[in-house]
């Protein structure tokens, strides 16, 4: 054999090796991605779930037939006040905070509405929806001031 072959003789195993360590460390890049993936995918369908909650729970606040006269069925504007609700989702346990602030010139109800839920790592996440409602009766809301 000639001295530049017995030079060559390991050089393809070498260039094998190398080419497999290349594809392992790109193999656990696409795998810790994909993990990461589907955990964002996760949060998303959490998050989803829990704006569905809060504005339907905003709008059970804001749904309110007079400001004055109770009656067993109307719900009323003096009851928009502060609340903690728990709800049992599909994708997680979640709890509606309603801080209700009332202001009188003009009159209106700020409600400030917090949604948290703890996601599979443990961490809690929260999302924050405001809204006012004015101390309006609904059957006036139409009328020019």
């Amino acid at each position: 054999m000639t001295k530049k072959l017995k030079s060559q003789i390991g050089d393809g195993m070498i260039e094998t090796l190398v080419t497999l360590v290349i594809l392992a460390i790109g193999a656990l890049a696409l795998i810790k991605f994909q993990a990461y993936l589907a955990y964002n995918n996760g949060v998303m369908r959490q998050q989803g779930e829990a704006m569905i909650i809060a504005t339907k729970q905003l709008e059970t606040l804001r749904n309110f037939l007079d400001l004055t006269s109770p009656s067993s069925y109307s719900p009323l504007y003096s009851n928009i006040a502060n609340q903690t609700t728990t709800v049992a989702g599909t994708s997680a346990n979640f709890t509606t905070i309603a801080n209700v602030s009332t202001f009188a010139s003009p009159t209106y109800k700020e409600i400030d509405l917090t949604i948290s839920w703890t996601d599979r790592r443990n961490n809690v996440q929260t999302r924050t929806l405001s809204s006012q409602v004015a101390g309006i009766a609904p059957a006036n809301e139409g009328g020019v001031m």
